[in-house]
């Protein structure tokens, strides 16, 4: 429930269909939370949910790469040059959502 971001929401909304991610949640009485939780936010736009959530998903699919000793894919370009300049780009991004999120989380308390 981190993400308030519609575009977000519509994803995570593919994942409740899987029988395992429904029933823990049912399991944990989080059901009802989550399902309010995106009908409240059917509108919302947030860009930095899509830069945070797309940085995640992409590092961790050059770490997955990396890790299996396989040369990463260039399909995903951020930028038309190599992998290691794509992961530096990535880096300043998390670097920068990682600091708003720190901030933020002072502020809050």
């Amino acid at each position: 429930m981190e993400y308030i971001d519609s575009r977000s929401i519509r994803l995570y909304k593919h994942l409740l269909n899987g029988k395992k991610i429904n029933a823990a949640l049912v399991t944990a009485k989080l059901r009802a939370n989550v399902d309010a939780h995106f009908a409240a936010n059917v509108t919302t736009k947030k860009d930095i949910d899509v830069v945070l959530l797309m940085s995640l998903s992409y590092t961790y699919y050059i770490r997955c790469r990396m890790f299996h000793g396989e040369t990463p894919d260039s399909t995903f370009k951020l930028k038309s040059t190599n992998e290691d300049r794509e992961i530096e780009e990535l880096v300043k991004l998390l670097e920068l959502v990682t600091f708003e999120l720190l901030e933020n989380n002072k502020i809050l308390r």
